[in-house]
């Protein structure tokens, strides 16, 4: 996915204005990084009744000029690739309040979920659990397996600029591994950071 894609998404989850500075922003000063380690999802075929394991991938985006440092998640691959993106710090203003540590909110989410899976799946519990819409980039509840054994995750991610949404599942596992893909996003803003220049104004990794 190109820089423009990934800012191109940013448009619908963020002021205009700002999300107008992220996609004008001169290339030389702004980096995205995909974060190391892997991570996958199940997904369901309907049309063949089949599930095939899916890649998730992680890319943290920084821009000088922008006032926020972005996180997206992107799962699938091809015709399927479908991401969002969760914000670093929010943007300033009411109207972003909701978006403030979304990245943070998420991962507290994943944990949560990870040891409800475990202790479903030892109890054999036959009930889905509706945990969290963290925003409107991504949907997240709890699907109970065949009595109650391999309970997973389930993750709804919507990309706006594409109309387009992928659902996958994740057993306690690879919850566990996309828990560890997103606790690098800070390490990843800090060297952006010092190699691009540090911000003025704004939230994400200033001075």
């Amino acid at each position: 996915m190109t820089k423009l894609s990934l800012k191109a998404l940013a448009l619908i989850i963020t002021a205009p204005l700002l999300a107008c500075v992220l996609l004008m922003a001169d290339p030389a000063l702004s980096e995205e990084r995909v974060l190391k380690g892997p991570a996958t999802g199940s997904l369901y075929h309907k049309d063949s009744f089949k599930w095939t394991e899916e890649p998730i991938r992680v890319v943290a985006v920084y821009d000088k000029t922008f006032l926020d440092d972005l996180t997206y998640i992107i799962g699938g691959k091809d015709d399927y690739e479908t991401g969002s993106a969760l914000f670093e710090l929010g943007q300033p203003g009411q109207a972003n309040t909701e978006n403030r540590y979304e990245r943070e909110k998420f991962i507290s989410l994943l944990k949560k979920s990870q040891g409800w899976l475990i202790t479903a799946s030892k109890e054999q519990v036959k009930e889905t659990r509706y945990l969290s819409r963290v925003f409107r980039g991504f949907n997240v509840d709890m699907v109970p397996g065949t009595d109650g054994r391999d309970n997973t995750l389930r993750i709804k991610i919507k990309d706006y600029t594409r109309d387009r949404r992928l659902v996958l599942h994740l057993n306690a596992f690879q919850v566990g591994q996309l828990v560890k893909l997103l606790e690098q996003a800070p390490a990843a803003f800090d060297a952006m950071a010092k190699a691009q220049g540090h911000r003025r104004l704004g939230g994400g990794y200033h001075k």
